[in-house]
């Protein structure tokens, strides 16, 4: 998991739902590890998976803790950005809201060719969830101009009402659903028929991203 925010932090629910059915199922247990620099803070309630008690603490850290205590799935925290050199994982999940992360693990994924990315991207209302690797094009393969957009320099919203009107109560959540849905349906079935999402909230729109033809 690269990123413990918006998307991640409530996707992080959802991995350990899969952990625990599958386990059950009888496939091999896997580990997650957590990647993410940033303290919780009051923006961070209401749209992120932290409260009140956590403002001051890390990100990662906080919901290591909580996964697996409530889950049991061996969660581990890293307070630091994710490094490509130092780092081996057959699933990459990305919920970063920056271009040089998404830059970094596209570039792993060339290199590596034997993982997958699911990323997961959003605006205020509307997003995308995109799972690449082993063939299938990633996120940055479909829309390259996201590799050279410009960044967001607006500062760190200060209050969560300020932080809503960046992005909706409900579009993380929903773009998690979509996620674990597709990454469970990988595991559990072994193929997919659409490796991805385009999700508008403020038009009540969903649309699959097929899987190209061989």
């Amino acid at each position: 998991m690269v990123g413990a925010g918006g998307s991640g932090s409530i996707f992080l629910s959802h991995l350990c739902r899969i952990w625990q059915a599958w386990t059950k199922l009888g496939g091999d247990p896997f580990t997650v590890t957590i990647y993410d620099p940033d303290l919780v803070s009051e923006a961070n309630l209401a749209r992120q998976c932290f409260c009140e008690a956590d403002i001051g603490m890390p990100k990662a850290q906080v919901l290591a803790q909580r996964l697996v205590g409530f889950f049991g799935v061996p969660v581990t925290a890293e307070v630091k950005r994710w490094k490509a050199a130092a780092t081996h994982h057959d699933v990459i999940v990305g919920c970063v809201d920056n271009i040089k992360t998404r830059k970094e693990i596209h570039t792993h994924l060339l290199r590596s060719l034997n993982g997958y990315w699911l990323d997961l991207g959003n605006s205020l209302d509307s997003g995308q969830v995109v799972l690449g690797g082993h063939g299938l094009p990633d996120v940055l393969d479909l829309f390259p101009e996201l590799a050279t957009a410009k960044e967001d320099t607006l500062t760190p919203s200060c209050s969560m009402a300020e932080a809503l009107l960046k992005q909706d109560l409900f579009i993380n959540s929903t773009l998690a659903n979509f996620a674990g849905q597709l990454l469970w349906q990988l595991m559990r079935r072994g193929g997919l028929n659409h490796h991805g999402y385009f999700v508008n909230l403020g038009h009540g729109r969903v649309q699959p991203i097929e899987v190209p033809a061989p």
